[in-house]
Formats: structure tokens, sequence, C-alpha cells
């Protein structure tokens, strides 16, 4: 054999027809968001289809390497958007939703995008929705304190101060050394009703000296909307439309979830925006048909039906709130019982210690005089209670494993990563 002959070199090089293949099956599964995860491990059902249920790697062996899959989708996503699809800066996105009960569904209006939460950058992001909504529908947006035929009544926003450092959930993670009975005092400002209970309530806020309470307030007079935006009392929002607002913004924040599953998250910022159009645009088809054939995707699911549910949903966290406390609450008996019989145990062994000595010192009484009927009847009686005292650690071995077997049960069951230590006096 000739010494110079050699297996013939991989192809690592895609032919052309390796490209036109793998290009067909990007442009069938979209740029949008497109990854070679997505594009390779079956979850794109375009390239199942362009490669006959193959692997991309089965015909075209040059794209086991991926990464030459992913340049591939690269150069494909520079080519359609050569200035890119990234944005300077940390983007936030705000959805602005609602929940229509002709469809029976919650619906995204518009999203909106920006890298700062200045009062001047929202105000712009206000002024663009109001003049998309303008030129959408050719009419200007309205509000019912200003226009009386408006059908929109307020506008609840999620309030950037009160979200982070607010009243609602804030309170609850106050510190834990602060009882009960302060935190429920601070929370019923909600259900203050005349100015009297209002001044109450400010004296008692005042008078507070813990440092974090005294934070918590002085931010709340800093911010003179966040309490009003709490209290029907303090509110300018008349009754009428105070009483038909929910009293928390979870449609929205429900409506991040399920745009979140759908579009995914932590993509550059023009892909999120494309998904979402796609999305949207899936969404406006369907309300179409639903126009047209008359047939709603959920016939029971309106306002009623979902505050229905919410209300069944509340009943159960109750419930199961209640019988974890009564649990915790068993738990806590049951260590208590236990630390208490271990130092009894303890003190009964140093008991009979004493008792035996006392014992030692008769004796040798005894033996002085042998006669002596009292320090027999004296041992006799230490010694009843010498067995007495073992009688009770006895059963108290026994009590103390029916315990531990019972704390070990309750800690890798039904309180298994439930805090137990810390809770609020």
């Amino acid at each position: 054999r000739n010494a110079h002959n050699h297996p013939m070199r991989p192809k690592i090089k895609p032919s052309a027809e390796d490209c036109r293949k793998l290009g067909a099956a990007v442009q069938a599964a979209g740029l949008t968001g497109l990854t070679t995860r997505k594009l390779l491990n079956g979850e794109s059902p375009s390239t199942t289809l362009v490669y006959g249920g193959d692997r991309v790697a089965d015909q075209s062996p040059a794209f086991t390497d991926t990464r030459k899959v992913r340049d591939f989708i690269s150069a494909a996503k520079k080519k359609e958007h050569p200035d890119g699809m990234e944005f300077d800066g940390q983007m936030d996105e705000w959805e602005v939703a609602a929940f229509m009960d002709r469809f029976g569904r919650r619906l995204t209006f518009a999203s909106l995008y920006c890298d700062t939460k200045s009062q001047e950058a929202f105000e712009q992001l206000f002024i663009e929705l109001f003049d998309v909504i303008k030129r959408i529908t050719g009419e200007t947006f309205k509000l019912a304190p200003f226009f009386p035929d408006a059908k929109c009544h307020i506008i609840m926003l999620d309030g950037e101060v009160a979200q982070a450092v607010g009243l609602g959930n804030h309170i609850d993670e106050l510190p834990i050394d602060i009882s009960k009975p302060v935190i429920e005092k601070l929370k019923s400002i909600m259900r203050l009703t005349t100015q009297e209970e209002i001044d109450e309530w400010h004296q008692f806020a005042a008078a507070q000296t813990h440092p974090d309470i005294t934070n918590w307030y002085r931010q709340k007079l800093a911010n003179p909307w966040i309490l009003p935006s709490v209290n029907k009392f303090l509110s300018n929002i008349t009754d009428e439309n105070w009483d038909i607002t929910p009293n928390h913004s979870n449609l929205v924040e429900t409506a991040h979830a399920g745009r979140n599953a759908e579009t995914s998250t932590g993509v550059a910022l023009l892909t999120g925006i494309l998904q979402a159009r796609e999305r949207d645009n899936i969404i406006a088809g369907e309300l179409t048909q639903f126009e047209q054939n008359g047939i709603l995707r959920q016939r029971f699911n309106g306002s009623a039906e979902r505050e229905k549910l919410s209300a069944k949903r509340r009943i159960s966290r109750m419930r199961k709130t209640t019988t974890r406390n009564e649990q915790i609450t068993g738990y806590e008996a049951l260590r208590s019982e236990r630390d208490t019989g271990v130092a009894d145990h303890k003190a009964s062994i140093e008991h009979q210690k004493t008792l035996e000595q006392e014992i030692k010192l008769l004796q040798e009484d005894l033996k002085l005089d042998k006669r002596r009927t009292d320090l027999r009847e004296k041992i006799n009686i230490l010694r009843a209670d010498i067995e007495e005292e073992k009688a009770g650690r006895r059963a108290w071995v026994v009590r103390q494993t029916e315990i531990d077997t019972e704390l070990a049960s309750l800690r890798s069951g039904p309180l298994a990563g439930t805090r137990i230590n810390g809770r609020r006096p």
C-alpha cells in the first residue's frame, strides 16, 4: 500500500444544496425568535417537513456543527434586519389590557417599551398611546371624569413607587419584629371612611418609633397620591366608579404572564415586538372568527364567572392556610412538649442522684445504730421515689419517640419547605 494514503477528509463545508434546504427550513419557521435549538430539536414543525422527518445532520452532515447553523441563522437575521434587533439600554414593557365581555376574554391593546422610569418618560408614553388611539379609532381618548359619555371610567396603573415600596405587599415585608396588631393597624388605611379615622391613623403611624415603619410612613407622605389610590374616602374617583373597579391589577399582571409564556422572555427588543405582533394578529383572526360564527372559545368566561372562580380560589387558599396554620401550631406544641420533656428528663436524673446520695447518708447512720427503724423507713421511701423517677423517664422515652416520629412526619409531609421559625408575633 502507498504509505501516503489516508482517509478522505469529512465534508465540513455545507454544499449549496445543504444551504438551500436549511434556508427553506429557516424561512418556513420564521426568523422571529428563531434559535438553533428550536430549529434542530424538533420545536419547529417546518424543519421536520423540509427534511422529511430526518434530522438536519442526517441529510447535511456539515450542519452537525451547530455553530454553522447558528451562523446561518444570524446571517439571515442580519440580511432582514441590517441594523440589528437589539436596542441600547435596559428595556421595560408596559401593557394596556382590559377584559372584553363581548368576547369573554382579556385583550392586550398596546405594548409600550421604554428604558427609563422618569416622569417625563411616562408622560411621553401616554402621549404616544393617546395619539395611536386617535389615529386608529379617529376619536380622542375619553375618560369619564372629563367626558360624560366616556366608556372608560378609570385608568388603573401599577404605580411604580407603590409597586416597589408601596402599601400592599410591602407592609407584609416589614421586619418580623413588628407585631401583627401594628401591621393590621397600618393596613386599616384601606378601610377607613371618615376624616377622624384618617387623622387617628396618621397619628398612630407618626408615633411609631421603629425605623422601618418611620421610613415606610415618610415615603407615603412624600408621595401623596399613594394613600388616595387605596382609600375610597381620600380618592377623587366617584363612589360609583370606585365600586366597579377591582382593587388589584391582576388582570394586567396575568396578561404579562400569559404573553411571556407565548413569546418567551429575555429576547432582543425587536424580536419581542415581532413576536407580540404575530400573537396579536392571531388573536385578531380569532376575534373575527367569533364575530362571523357567533361561537366563543369559552362561553362562560365573563366578569361574573371569573369573579366566581376567583372567590373559589380565595376560599381554597383560606382553607389551605387554616389547615397549614393548625399544622404549624401542632408542630410547635409538639416541639414545646419535647423541649419540656427533655428538660424534665435531665432534672429527673439529677433528682435521682440527690436521692441516692441521701440514701447513702442514711445507710451510714444505720450502720451506727441498726435498731433505728425510722431510718429504714426513710430509705424505703427514697427508694420508692427513685423507682417512680425511673418509671417516669421510661414513659418519657416512649413519648419522645412518638413525638420525634410525628415531628419528622410533619416536616417531610404537609410542612415540607414551610418556614416554622420567625412567624410574626
